[in-house]
Formats: structure tokens, C-alpha cells, sequence
């Protein structure tokens, strides 16, 4: 067989594998051609061995072909019946795409979001063309409209970038209107318009037998009609195209028109008496885009309030125009025309100065305004650790007062069993008094004045200020000197001076409640003298410690302590006691008419 091919490899023809059989050997071998070379030197010949395995393959892949189909068709039905919510998922998609554009548009013109108004008020600042900043080189320019006036005519010289403010105001707005945030200083006001208008650039057009001039006018025209209150028109060399005379007289016609139908405009032109009557209408403004004298180059700034100057002669002069020429055209300028753009050249200095000047101040305004946010930061942060500090103390503060109302409680248990208190709950209650949080330190004009006694009555509730203790006035002294109060169910009399009045309280603890009736039964009990005589060293500072400890429990202030004068070591071991003594504020001998060196007064802290 190999003798018989062009090639020792099989080939595909239409689907059916095939050998390339020379020409002149077709007769020996046996098969159906289904093609042959261009050069007619080889058949391509399906063997017959083949023949009936290439027809099972043809239906093997016809039932293939039924098979895609019938699954391309179940598939395309079941899309089919869930386009309405496919078409909601591309709309969402949509959304979020346009939302991530914007997004992304805003980065990358370091955009802010403006406020609109409806009122026609438009005020930017560090306002930018969205390409010019994308492209690396803009100016920024300030711009408001809407406010002090309606109609601003913007003047200066070509190349100034008059029709690039132009443009960015007029983008800026619309970039607004379609929810873009605006390549401009944050706070920017813009106003919603229904129709925005613009007639930029020189469209004539030989077709049309338009100049620009017609071409100007056709579409300002159509404006005239259509301009409202609530309109925006942009209008780039008004009145260029013409004779000057003409042009400046329609141009101002045009102006008045727009204005008196309370259309928002914003115009440029080299109209010297456009300049002028700007000066003089009232809702008009001039501005102008500056251009540096010194090295005859546009500064591409918008300044409001100043007519800007063409400046024909410096440019010429830049790009070459002879000295003659330049000197003759000088000649030529009116002497009242001269005058006016020297004063205009001296307002323009000023207005650079002055600018210059607020652009320091606002640096130093913002410099003030971050030390003043870093202050407010500070003084909060400090407030903030304040309050940490005090909530801790008062946790603090509070879970030693439950820990010591516990151990309180339990002594308490154990005194209603004992008569007499011993020393080891003695000295465990003054570890209980040290324990307690100091009261909080009155100020010099918060001292305690004197109580007019007039005020209380039978029956009213008072405390007793050095004790803490509620009670209910049941009895009265001749002049109200003194008081006669119930304290759960005991009676003492106080001195009406260490009573205060008290409104609505809140009921007392079990345990505040056990305090109270204690300490009134303390004060009732304890008195303000103890007698030492003959009694061993030993003995006597036993007798001292625990009569001390009832004293605080009754609120004395001042107690006496009789020794004896004698050979005096009991006086000076009762003294060496009373030093170390945490509660006792002061001591001294008693006064002649009270024992002299027989007795010693002791002043105690009545609060803890």
C-alpha cells in the first residue's frame, strides 16, 4: 500500500479520513475519492475498509449535533424565562458601574461634593478644568455669579484663558447637574439650571455661507427666545465679527435683554465699551484674566471686579513686531483710552497686592484653625482620660465600700452578742474607720453658717451633721435651743446648731440602719469624761482606747481624761498613747477651773 501513496500520512476530506493515493494507482486502490490535489497528481480516496466505520461515525456525530442543539435550546428557555430579573441585574450593574466610575473620576480630579441651590447662585472656589488637570497644567480660578450681580463680562488679552474660564464654568455647572462631584475647593455652590446655553468658538461655514459673524448670531438668536429665569448663558467674544461700533452696541442690547429676563450670564469680549457699561449697570460686573507685564506672559487668573486689558501691543511686541510699528500704533491710541488703561494697569497691581495679602491671611486662618482642631483634640482626649480616672476611683471607691459593709456587717453580728466591745473588735473598727474613702474637702466659702432654729418644727425630718443620722424632730426647747429627735425608736436631745433639714430620703439599709441606731445609742450612753484614778498604766490605756472608740461612735468632738497629778507617769504614758493615736486631732492640759494638770481635753476627727 505504501507504494501506492503520494505521502505515507491520512488525511480528513469532509469529514471522512482519507489516504493520498498517486493518480495513476487509483484502479488499485479500492475506495470512494472525495477530493484531489490542484495539481489533479493525488486522489484522496477513503478506503472501503473504511467506508463503514466513517458512516457510523457521520451518525455518531449528527446525534451529537441533535444533542448540543437540544441543550442550547433548554438553556436558551430557561434564560428566556428569567430575562425581566437578568435585565434588573445588568441595570444594577450598570449603576454600580457608573456609581465606580464617578467614584473614580472624583479621585483622580481630587473632586468635592458641591451644594446645590435653585437661586442662581453660583460661588467656586480653586475651580478647575477637568482636562487641563487631568493633563498635568491648570490654574485654578475663583468664580461666583448670582450673588452681588447677574451678568459678569470677562476682558483681556487672546491666549488669557477668558474661553477657558468660560468653558470650566459652564462644565463645572452641568458636571454638577449630572451628580459629579467638581475638581474645586470643598464648599462649592452651584444652582440648578433647566437650560444651560453656550455659543463657543468660530463655527463658519462656507457650506452654509455662514461667517462667524452669521455663524454667531444664528445661534444667539435662538437663545434670545428661549432664555428664562432660570437659564445659564455662556457667551464666548460677544460681539466680535464685525464693525467695533456695531458689534459693541448690539452686544450690550444683547446683555440688557438676557438680564431683564432674569437669564445668568457670562460673556467675554475685547469691547473697551463693553468694559465701560459694565461699570455702570447695576447687576453687571467686570473681570478680567491677568497678564504679567514683565515678562508679557497671561497668568491665566480670573480676578473679579476689575476690567482686564487686551494688551495687542505687548504680545506683539513678544512675538516680534518691529519697535516702529509698535511705537506709531501707541501714537495712534486715543488720549482718553491711554489714561484708561493706565488706571486699569494701576487697579490691576493693587488687586495682585491685595490678593496676595488675603491668600496670606486665609494660610495663616488655616494654620490658626489646625491648632485650634489639635487644641480641641487635646483638651478632649484629656477630658476623656478625666473621666476614666474618675470612673476608676469610683469603682474603686465602691467596691471598697461594699468589702468594708461586709466586714462592717459582720462586727455588727458580733457586738449584738458582746456588751462589751474587746480589743481585738476595738482595733479592728478603727482599721474600718482608716479604711473608709476621705470625705470630699469643702471649700473656704462653704463653711457651715448658722442655722436660723426657726425653721424647724415637730415633726419634721433633720440630721445630725457630724453623725450622719436621720431622725424626726418630736420635741422643742424653750427658744428652740434644742431638739428632742426619735431615732428608730430611741430619743436624744441635740443641739439645734448640728441640725440640718432634709427632704424626701431614700430608706436606709438594714445594715445603715444597725449603724445609725448604734451610734445614737453610743451618744446617748457615752460620756464626755472618763475617770483614770487608780487605775496601773496598763489598765488606764485599755480604759482610754476603748473609751475613744465610743466617743467616735457617738460623734464627740472633745472628751476629757481624768488621770491625777501624782508622780505624773500615768499622764505622760496616756499622752505617749494619744500621739500615736490615728483619731485624735489634738490634746492639752485642762484649764484650772477643770483639773489643770489633772486632766487632759482630747479633739477628735469626727469624720473619717
Amino acid at each position: 500500500m505504501t507504494k501506492f501513496l503520494q505521502e505515507p500520512y491520512y488525511t480528513v476530506r469532509d469529514g471522512r479520513y482519507c489516504l493520498p493515493v498517486r493518480a495513476e494507482f487509483r484502479a488499485q486502490v479500492q475506495g470512494i475519492v472525495h477530493d484531489k490535489s490542484s495539481s489533479g497528481m493525488t486522489l484522496f480516496i477513503e478506503p472501503e475498509a473504511l467506508v463503514e466505520l466513517g458512516n457510523e461515525l457521520r451518525l455518531l456525530q449528527a446525534d451529537e449535533q441533535r444533542e448540543v442543539a437540544r441543550i442550547l435550546r433548554d438553556l436558551t428557555t430557561a434564560v428566556v424565562a428569567e430575562l425581566p430579573l437578568i435585565a434588573q441585574t445588568l441595570d444594577a450593574l450598570r449603576r454600580l458601574d457608573f456609581a465606580f466610575a464617578k467614584a473614580k473620576l472624583s479621585q483622580d480630579l481630587r473632586a468635592y461634593e458641591p451644594e446645590l441651590n435653585a437661586d442662581g447662585i453660583l460661588k467656586v472656589r480653586r475651580a478647575r478644568h477637568p482636562l487641563l488637570h487631568l493633563q498635568g497644567f491648570v490654574v485654578p480660578i475663583d468664580f461666583e455669579l448670582g450673588t452681588d450681580f447677574d451678568v459678569l463680562v470677562i476682558t483681556g488679552p487672546n491666549t488669557g484663558g477668558k474661553t477657558v474660564a468660560l468653558k470650566t464654568i459652564g462644565l463645572l455647572t452641568l458636571m454638577a447637574q449630572c451628580g459629579l462631584h467638581l475638581p474645586a475647593a470643598e464648599g462649592a455652590r452651584l444652582s440648578v439650571f433647566r437650560q444651560v446655553f453656550a455659543d463657543i468658538g468660530d463655527e463658519q461655514s462656507i457650506e452654509q455661507s455662514l461667517s462667524t459673524f452669521s455663524s454667531h448670531m444664528s445661534h444667539i438668536a435662538k437663545m434670545l427666545h428661549r432664555a428664562d429665569e432660570q437659564t445659564l448663558v455662556l457667551l464666548d467674544e460677544l460681539g466680535a465679527g464685525t464693525d467695533p461700533v456695531e458689534g459693541a452696541a448690539l452686544a450690550k442690547a444683547i446683555l440688557l435683554f438676557l438680564h431683564r429676563k432674569g437669564a445668568k450670564v457670562v460673556c467675554t469680549t475685547h469691547h473697551s465699551e463693553l468694559k465701560h457699561f459694565a461699570f455702570r449697570q447695576p447687576r453687571f460686573q467686570n473681570a478680567s484674566v491677568l497678564f504679567d507685564a514683565e515678562t508679557l506672559r497671561p497668568t491665566y487668573r480670573l480676578v473679579i471686579g476689575i476690567a482686564g486689558q487686551s494688551h495687542a501691543l505687548d504680545i506683539a511686541r513678544r512675538l516680534g513686531v518691529p519697535a516702529e510699528v509698535l511705537q506709531e500704533a501707541r501714537r495712534q491710541l486715543p488720549r482718553d483710552r491711554k489714561e484708561t488703561e493706565a488706571l486699569i494697569h494701576q487697579l490691576s497691581e493693587e488687586r495682585q497686592a491685595a490678593e496676595q495679602r488675603r491668600l496670606e491671611w486665609e494660610r495663616r486662618l488655616q494654620e490658626l484653625q489646625r491648632r485650634e482642631a489639635a487644641l480641641q483634640e487635646r483638651e478632649r482626649k484629656l477630658r476623656e482620660e478625666e473621666q476614666r480616672i474618675l470612673s476608676d476611683a469610683r469603682r474603686q471607691a465602691e467596691a471598697l465600700l461594699r468589702r468594708l459593709e461586709g466586714q462592717a456587717e459582720e462586727l455588727l453580728k458580733r457586738l449584738r452578742t458582746q456588751p462589751v466591745l474587746p480589743s481585738e473588735i476595738r482595733q479592728r473598727l478603727r482599721e474600718l474607720w482608716q479604711q473608709l474613702p476621705p470625705s470630699p474637702s469643702k471649700p473656704a466659702s462653704a463653711d457651715v453658717s448658722p442655722i436660723d432654729r426657726s425653721v424647724f418644727s415637730v415633726g419634721e425630718t433633720v440630721r445630725v451633721r457630724d453623725l450622719g443620722v436621720v431622725g424626726k424632730i418630736v420635741a422643742l426647747s424653750d427658744g428652740a435651743k434644742e431638739a428632742q429627735l426619735d431615732v428608730n425608736g430611741m430619743r436624744l436631745w441635740v443641739n439645734a446648731s448640728r441640725l440640718e433639714p432634709v427632704g424626701e430620703t431614700t430608706p436606709m439599709t438594714p445594715m445603715q440602719l444597725e449603724t445609725a441606731t448604734m451610734r445614737v445609742r453610743k451618744m446617748v450612753s457615752t460620756p464626755t469624761e472618763l475617770n483614770l484614778l487608780g487605775k496601773r498604766v496598763d489598765e488606764a490605756i485599755e480604759a482610754v482606747a476603748k473609751f475613744l472608740d465610743d466617743a467616735l461612735l457617738a460623734g464627740h468632738k472633745v472628751v476629757r481624761l481624768v488621770h491625777g497629778k501624782g508622780t505624773g507617769k500615768l499622764r505622760q504614758a496616756i499622752h505617749d498613747y494619744l500621739r500615736t493615736h490615728p483619731h485624735v486631732r489634738a490634746f492639752e492640759l485642762a484649764p484650772l477651773h477643770e483639773g489643770g494638770e489633772g486632766a487632759t481635753l482630747v479633739y477628735l476627727h469626727t469624720e473619717p
